[in-house]
């Protein structure tokens, strides 16, 4: 066998040049030629009559093509529809995993479970080998890791875009909510910041969620100690090695009526503190149009419109409200609804509304 040089066409870029099959029949010339694809390598014979038809019909296999462009989807090439048998096989691996593993069944609907399944359907599409879980599922150390690694440079791109953000003359709006454990009795505390950049691309971050340090110390001026520690790496920054803070009227407090946030030493003694109207508008609603407990020699009363005695048609119809939908969703009755019917929700401003 021997190479042959051809003149050179449109074909010949993805294909080997061609080796000849049998040397001796001169007028009959005959040679292969391969695909130089990764992983494709398809081989055809060409000869001098046919030209370069069969090569210019020519389509990589998906396996080719999947390895050749890396986190290309299966589904890019050529989508597949999985058999009742393997539906039903994934079905059963799920309910395993919810079972054993202790999830919530609403994990196989995340949009991160739904990556991690097409990203592994990906590998094993491209391999030409059966794989184990084990060899390619990293443990949890490396995945902590790798998460952490991912926070602190995306801490890191964030306080360079609020920084300039500042230096601009801009704006940003904070939030800090506290809650308490039930179970271990621990206090945390989480910072949001929102922020319109020149671009008015709106930024929504979480800032920090981590204990509170301050325990069960929850005053005013505790709130303000802990919010200044979270954010503080977000509005200073170094100028000709100076710390340079953001203005105090350039931090916005985004926060409810509760009296720890509102009190003198709290942070609206620093910054601005603009009230949160949908607590506003909760206060009043749940105020007004819901039942109260109130104490009468000590004694805790069982809960009444306060004013009902105004508008008694009112009150009866949210309570026959309530009412219907308790009945409709205990008889699984909601579900036959095209729109469904929705329940009072205490903690949402627009709860009663929506119910209503």
């Amino acid at each position: 066998m021997g190479q042959v040089v051809v003149k050179a066409t449109g074909q010949w870029v993805c294909f080997d040049v061609p080796v000849e099959l049998d040397g001796k029949a001169r007028t009959k010339r005959m040679y292969v030629v391969t695909c130089m694809k990764p992983t494709c390598f398809t081989i055809y014979v060409y000869n001098s009559r046919d030209g370069t038809s069969s090569m210019s019909t020519h389509t990589c296999s998906p396996v080719a093509i999947a390895a050749s462009f890396g986190n290309l989807h299966a589904w890019a090439t050529k989508k597949g529809v999985p058999t009742n048998h393997a539906k039903a096989s994934m079905t059963n691996s799920l309910v395993n995993m919810c079972a054993y593993d202790i999830r919530p069944f609403a994990v196989v609907e995340g949009l991160g479970f739904h990556d991690v399944i097409q990203i592994a359907l990906d590998i094993g599409f491209a391999s030409k080998t059966p794989l184990l879980a084990d060899d390619l599922l990293q443990s949890q150390q490396t995945i902590k890791r790798r998460t952490m690694d991912r926070s602190e440079k995306g801490i890191v791109k964030l306080q360079g875009i609020v920084h300039n953000h500042f230096q601009d003359n801009g704006r940003a709006s904070f939030s800090t909510d506290i809650w308490t454990d039930d179970t271990t009795q621990t206090a945390y505390s989480a910072n949001t910041m929102h922020l319109i950049d020149v671009n008015f691309i709106m930024h929504a971050r979480v800032m920090s969620c981590d204990e509170f340090n301050e325990g069960t110390n929850h005053t005013a001026a505790a709130i303000h100690r802990e919010f200044l520690n979270n954010v503080h790496p977000f509005i200073t920054w170094k100028e000709e090695n100076m710390t340079v803070q953001a203005a105090n009227w350039q931090v916005v407090i985004k926060s409810d009526a509760v009296g720890n946030n509102r009190g003198a030493e709290g942070m609206s003694s620093q910054f601005e503190l603009d009230l949160c109207y949908c607590h506003r508008i909760s206060i009043v609603i749940n105020y007004v149009l819901r039942k109260q407990t109130r104490q009468v020699d000590g004694v805790e009363q069982a809960p009444v419109y306060l004013f009902y005695d105004e508008s008694p048609f009112v009150y009866d119809t949210i309570d026959a409200s309530k009412e219907l939908v308790t009945y409709m969703k205990q008889m699984k009755l909601n579900k036959q609804l095209k729109n469904k019917m929705k329940q009072d929700v205490a903690t949402c401003f627009d709860g009663l509304l929506i119910m209503l």
